[in-house]
């Protein structure tokens, strides 16, 4: 069965913990023994907006995904948090490598493409190399949120939700499909027709809008960033004149590892794919969540504002027992350093 068969069904209740000596101990803060049921909400980063202003229409950024864990750890067990965010398109590699690598807005001259939303996601006992793609410690991700596209051009052209098992693909408001394709369970999705190179998404990145190029188009305008994830979205081609508009990017898809050696339950799975917005910002996945906060906007995708970033992502760890698993919380915004959970 495909490890991806857990998103999209009813969250299965946490499996049954046996203590020793007629009972079981848990450990608050302030004392006790583990096993905990631990509860792990992740949002991506949401996509943004292009830099384009005066539109009639929107072009903003697609909102990041929500994918909730539920599983049983002893005490000891480690959790690594990575909260995925949109950095400006001008930004170094080593800065969209830090908010986990949504793809690039497509540049100038001309109207920039707004960048796509970094991934989310959590890593048990091992820290994550805070470097772009594939790494040696892969294998203890357990769960990964994806982020929404960039936004670009003129009106209707909105970058694609952060998915489940598949990202959204980017919106076209006029002309043929220059748009960005949403990430799969198994492969980056593909960038616009005009720019299959580094357009396309990949294991742990959203692939690169293209560049306005100057022109045709007055003003040229650049495409949308793809969103991170599991894999990434493509990023969108730039607008050709008669030809293709410049389009939004495709959003990430996301992931949820089943079992892991560190971890003393297998896992259960839900999730919630980022929305499209016709005018605001785009919803995030999961914002009927009461964690979700109204205020910061977990992971939404930015909306009319010309050039605006997306929400940052969130992950918040819940712990304590079955009964009561928010007993202990643990809220994490970006942050360019490691940060983690060590169950007491």
């Amino acid at each position: 069965m495909s490890i991806f068969s857990n998103f999209f069904k009813k969250e299965a209740p946490l499996l049954g913990l046996q203590g020793s000596g007629g009972g079981l101990g848990f450990l608050a803060p302030k004392g006790g023994a583990g096993p905990y049921a631990v509860e792990i909400k992740l949002w991506g980063g949401g996509g943004s907006a292009s830099s384009r202003s005066g539109s009639s229409s929107s072009h903003a950024g697609g909102g990041g995904a929500f994918v909730k864990a539920s599983f049983t750890a002893a005490s000891g067990t480690v959790l690594y948090a990575y909260v995925g965010k949109a950095v400006a398109h001008a930004s170094s590699a080593s800065t969209y490598a830090l908010a986990n690598s949504g793809g690039k807005g497509g540049p100038g001259p001309g109207d920039v493409g707004g960048p796509g939303g970094g991934h989310s996601m959590v890593l048990v006992n091992n820290p994550h190399p805070r470097a772009k793609g594939p790494t040696p410690v892969d294998g203890d991700i357990i769960a990964v949120a994806a982020g929404g596209g960039g936004g670009a051009g003129v009106g209707g052209n909105v970058g694609g939700g952060g998915g489940g098992a598949i990202g959204g693909n980017g919106l076209n408001g006029t002309g043929p499909g220059a748009y960005g394709r949403g990430g799969t369970p198994s492969a980056g999705g593909p960038g616009g027709p005009s720019n299959p190179g580094p357009g396309a998404g990949g294991f742990l990145y959203g692939g690169d809008g293209m560049a306005s190029n100057g022109g045709p188009g007055s003003p040229a305008q650049g495409g949308g960033g793809g969103g991170s994830g599991w894999y990434g979205g493509g990023g969108a081609s730039y607008h050709q004149c008669c030809l293709y508009e410049a389009a939004g990017g495709g959003g990430g898809s996301s992931y949820g590892r089943p079992t892991h050696p560190g971890i003393e339950s297998p896992l259960t799975f839900t999730s919630a794919a980022g929305s499209t917005a016709s005018s605001g910002d785009s919803p995030a996945g999961g914002e009927p969540d009461p964690q979700w906060n109204s205020t910061a906007k977990y992971g939404r995708g930015k909306g009319d504002n010309a050039n605006g970033l997306g929400y940052e992502g969130r992950i918040i760890i819940n712990y304590g027992p079955p009964t009561d698993v928010t007993q202990n919380t643990q809220s994490f915004g970006y942050s360019g350093s490691d940060q983690s959970v060590t169950l007491p």
